[in-house]
C-alpha cells in the first residue's frame, strides 16, 4: 500500500492508472466525434479520418459552387476561375465569356485613358509655336 501523504485513509497507487484511463478515453471520443464529423465509421483511424476530410471538403466546396457533390477539384476549380472571370467581365463592361487577355486589355484601357484625361497634354500651341530656349543664345 502506498503512503498517504494528507492522511485520508485511501491508497493512492491507481491513481496515475486512473487518469491515464481518463485521457485514453478522453481520446477515443476525440477521435470518434472527428471520424462522426467527416462521415468515416466510429472505429475509424486518424488515416482514413484524414481520407475522409478531404472527401468532406471537396463535396462542401462543390456544394458552394452549386456543382454535384462527385465534381474533382479541377472542375470545381474551374466553375470558380470562370465565375470570378466572369464577374470581372461584368464589372469592367466585357462579356461574361471573355479571356483573361481581354479583360486585362479593357483594364489597360481604361487606366490609360483615366491617365490621358486627368494628366495628358493639353495642345494649345501648334507644332509651329515651339520656342526653343537656347536658339539665339552663342557659347560664352
Amino acid at each position: 500500500m502506498s503512503e498517504d501523504p494528507k492522511g485520508t485513509g485511501q491508497d493512492q497507487s491507481g491513481t496515475g492508472e486512473e487518469w491515464l484511463d481518463i485521457f485514453r478515453s478522453l481520446g477515443q471520443q476525440v477521435r470518434k466525434d472527428a471520424a462522426r464529423v467527416v462521415g468515416a465509421p466510429d472505429d475509424a483511424d486518424w488515416r482514413t479520418i484524414g481520407d475522409h476530410t478531404t472527401e468532406a471538403a471537396r463535396k462542401g466546396a462543390a456544394d458552394v459552387v452549386d456543382m454535384p457533390n462527385d465534381a474533382s477539384w479541377d472542375e470545381i476549380g474551374g466553375k470558380i476561375e470562370s465565375t470570378v472571370r466572369g464577374g470581372i467581365a461584368q464589372v469592367i463592361g466585357e462579356d461574361d465569356d471573355a479571356d483573361w487577355k481581354e479583360i486585362g486589355q479593357a483594364i489597360e484601357d481604361r487606366v490609360h485613358g483615366l491617365m490621358n484625361d486627368l494628366f495628358g497634354s493639353k495642345k494649345t500651341e501648334k507644332a509651329d509655336d515651339v520656342v526653343d530656349p537656347w536658339e539665339g543664345k552663342e557659347d560664352a
